[in-house]
């Protein structure tokens, strides 16, 4: 259910994003942000999980942190990296948020 429910917010992320551009991106330039974009997505797809399978890997199998311990660290990990996404968005300048009609 959780994988579901991150897939679907990582999906949303991602056509937001692409909205966006494509709101910005004058019309015969679009192709090449699409293709752009649909690159970066992929780079991103394959980062995020080779660093979450080292995180795993890590957390239980190192000797610095009890395994025990291990499942703490990947939420606390996690949720600051999503704590410290959401404050620097907050922090854009005004004109650069996006909001659609």
């Amino acid at each position: 259910v959780v994988m579901g429910l991150c897939r679907t917010f990582a999906s949303c992320f991602f056509v937001g994003i692409t909205i966006a551009i494509n709101k910005i991106t004058p019309t015969e330039e679009r192709a090449t942000t699409n293709g752009i974009v649909l690159l970066f997505v992929s780079v991103t797809r394959c980062l995020g999980a080779l660093f979450g399978g080292s995180l795993v890997a890590f957390s239980f199998s190192s000797i610095l942190i009890p395994p025990e311990y291990g499942s703490i660290m990947i939420f606390t990990i996690l949720g600051m990296m999503g704590a410290f996404g959401f404050w620097k968005t907050r922090l854009l300048e005004k004109e650069y948020r996006t909001t659609i009609d």
